[in-house]
């Protein structure tokens, strides 16, 4: 009994250092210190009890089974539809948006269409509260 709960101590001493981060050589603690750059840089520093990870390689751009989408979901907007000067503007419950890269003329006034797209600004002279990038189907 005696040996399984000494054995059972260094176990569990043995988890705890294995948790403790790794103490950084000199050499690297030295180059964070004085960035090349002038400007202060620091890198954050693990908690005493974080567990390091080694970060998974990116996925490819390519790869269907996992995309990057970095600037959220696309929005969809279904509506009526009216040229304003330069300015093409779908009606969306009494909202204006800015059809930004509709072709003129494309489409007919009063026509409902469903665009796909990405919040932009909106352009000057367009009489519209918001504005979105149209993506071709």
């Amino acid at each position: 009994m005696r040996n399984s709960l000494i054995a059972l101590g260094v176990l569990v001493l043995v988890s705890i250092a294995a948790c403790r981060p790794a103490p950084q050589s000199p050499s690297s603690s030295a180059a964070a210190s004085s960035p090349s750059s002038g400007a202060a840089m620091s890198t954050p520093s693990p908690s005493p009890g974080a567990h390091r990870r080694t970060p998974s390689p990116p996925a490819s751009r390519s790869d269907p089974e996992q995309p990057q989408d970095r600037v959220g979901a696309p929005i969809v907007l279904t509506g009526p539809i009216e040229t304003s000067g330069e300015c093409v503007v779908l009606t969306v419950d009494g909202h204006r948006w800015a059809l930004v890269r509709l072709p003129l003329g494309q489409f007919a006034d009063g026509e409902t269409i469903t665009v796909r797209g990405r919040p932009a600004a909106v352009p000057p002279g367009c009489d519209a509260e918001w504005a979105i990038t149209v993506h071709p189907r």
